[in-house]
Formats: structure tokens, C-alpha cells, sequence
């Protein structure tokens, strides 16, 4: 049978038809599943960047009070979800209740004084640093209260939680059951040798001695460290300050849940 190339017959127009067709839905297909890997790019890029509610959290620095008994600076905290929510509920209650306090003392104290002793010597500072994991988020509070005196005292407040559920995490919701006891006795020993200035360790034995796991109530974490937080005068003298310990996780991560 001769081949006539250029010869348009009825079987070359069906697989010109066939071809056109296929090429069609093959291109269809191919698009339809680029769109599917691009839309699955988007969700996993919006899981991301909305990951946990406390991630739309912002500490957007510090806003002065003046009254007639006491000043403050605290932190301004903006954003939306829990964390936000618990932060700004605390800076609240942490002014309200230094003000009933300074309102209740310091009018006896001009009184008996003089108006000079006034809203100069009732000082309340707090700051606040936002930190997280790769399945948490804290906020660390440090207040600064000064009522008169030769020094003022200085606390720590932290709220750590879940960055998928929101929910108000525990030292004992993090660390294994059967761990617990060694990670108290880590903590116990890193306090003995801790020290802020190079100079020799300054904390009370004694206390350290007596501490518990359900104490250590403020904590916070990052991909490095567990940070523990302890008060002014909690474990160590006022010289001391508050503490902050680190716990690495290359010694401690495997004791985590």
C-alpha cells in the first residue's frame, strides 16, 4: 500500500480529532493538579503564619500612669487570642490592686510625713518579653514595686500556653511523670552554683533544699532552654536579684512529654 503523506483521508481527520481531544483533558488534568499542589501550598502556608492563637500578639511597648498616689510604667499589649487576652487581664489587675494599695497608705504617709513622700516613693514597673516554642508561647511579666524604703521588690509573673489549643500550660503538663523528680534535682543544682556577677553562688540552701516540682509555678521555653523564674528574695538574698535559670534542652529535652 502506497503512503500519501500529504493526502488528507477520513482516518487521518479522526486522529487529528483523537489527538486534540487527548491533549485537551491531559492539559485539563495537569492544570487541575497543579492547582491542587498550589492550593495545598496556601493551606500550608496559612497553618503557618496563623499558627496558634497567641502568635497575633504584639508587646508594643510601655505606657506611663500618673495619679495623685502612685506612678507606673507598664507594658502595652496589642493583638488578638488568649495570650494577649491573659496579659492585658494581669497588667489590669496588677495596677487595680497597687492603687487600692497606695490609696490606702500613702495619704496616712503625707499625713504623718509630709506631702513630699507622696506618688514619688510608690513605684510600680512592669515589663514584659514574649517567647516561643515550637508548641508554645509565653509571656514573662517582671514587676518592679517600690513602697519606700532602701529597696524596692521585684516578681515574676508567666503565662505559658499551648500555641494550638490555647490552653494555660504546667511544668507538670511538660515534663514526664517519672522525670520529674530529676528535673527538680537539676534545677536544684543548677540554683547552687548559680551566681549573676561571676562571684561565688549566693542562694539559700536551705530553701533550695525544700524546694518542690509543684514550685516551680513560672516557666517559660524556647527551641534552646526551659527557663525557670524565681522572686526577689524567693531563693536567694535581695543582693541576688530575681532569677532567671536556663535548662537546656540538650540535657533535659528528653525528660519532656
Amino acid at each position: 500500500m502506497k503512503i500519501e503523506w500529504n493526502k488528507v483521508t477520513w482516518y487521518s481527520k479522526v486522529v487529528a480529532v483523537v489527538l486534540f481531544v487527548a491533549t485537551f483533558y491531559v492539559g485539563f488534568y495537569l492544570g487541575e493538579q497543579n492547582q491542587t499542589v498550589q492550593d495545598s501550598l496556601v493551606e500550608v502556608i496559612d497553618v503557618v503564619v496563623m499558627d496558634g492563637e497567641a502568635s497575633k500578639l504584639v508587646v508594643s511597648g510601655t505606657k506611663e500612669i500618673k495619679e495623685d498616689n502612685f506612678v507606673a510604667t507598664v507594658a502595652t499589649i496589642t493583638g488578638s487570642g488568649v495570650l494577649a487576652e491573659m496579659g492585658r487581664e494581669y497588667i489590669d489587675n496588677s495596677v487595680k490592686d497597687f492603687k487600692k494599695q497606695a490609696d490606702r497608705d500613702v495619704p496616712q504617709m503625707m499625713e504623718e510625713y509630709g506631702r513630699d513622700i507622696g506618688a514619688a516613693n510608690y513605684n510600680l514597673n512592669i515589663n514584659a518579653k514574649y517567647l516561643n516554642s515550637s508548641h508554645t508561647e509565653s509571656l514573662v511579666f517582671e514587676l518592679y514595686m517600690y513602697t519606700g524604703g532602701a529597696n524596692g521588690n521585684a516578681a515574676f509573673k508567666v503565662f505559658t500556653v499551648d500555641n494550638q489549643t490555647g490552653k494555660l500550660l504546667t511544668l507538670n503538663d511538660l515534663v514526664k511523670k517519672d522525670k520529674q523528680v530529676e528535673l527538680l534535682s537539676f534545677v536544684k543544682k543548677s540554683l547552687s552554683k548559680w551566681t549573676n556577677d561571676g562571684s561565688s553562688p549566693v542562694v539559700f540552701d536551705d530553701v533550695v533544699a525544700d524546694l518542690s516540682f509543684g514550685m516551680l509555678q513560672d516557666w517559660s521555653m524556647d527551641d534552646k532552654n526551659i527557663y525557670v523564674y524565681f522572686d526577689k528574695y524567693e531563693v536567694a538574698p535581695g543582693v541576688a536579684g530575681d532569677i532567671t535559670l536556663p535548662l537546656p534542652l540538650t540535657t533535659v529535652g528528653t525528660w519532656l512529654n
